[in-house]
């Protein structure tokens, strides 16, 4: 990877790496109908989206976890009385 330019950075150099390391497999991918990204700002751009979503989509599961988990108790006592 090129140095990000300091104006353009998001995150540090290390966080960078670290995401581009780990969503390498989606970056790199490629087949008759897709290519794969090489555009450094466009890998690094992509790296933290997909980050992003990974977490909003592990909270979000989280909260519908606690909520099901919520109802269930409310449902199991108002059985109980």
């Amino acid at each position: 990877m090129s140095q990000v330019k300091p104006a353009q950075s998001y995150i540090d150099q290390e966080r960078a790496g670290v995401l581009l390391e780990k969503w390498a497999p989606v970056l790199d991918y490629s087949s008759d109908n897709v290519k794969a990204i090489e555009n450094d700002h466009s890998r690094l751009n992509t790296a933290i989206l997909l980050e992003n979503q990974e977490n909003w989509c592990l909270r979000e599961n989280n909260a519908a976890d606690l909520e099901e988990c919520s109802v269930q108790l409310v449902a199991w006592d108002t059985v109980e009385q």
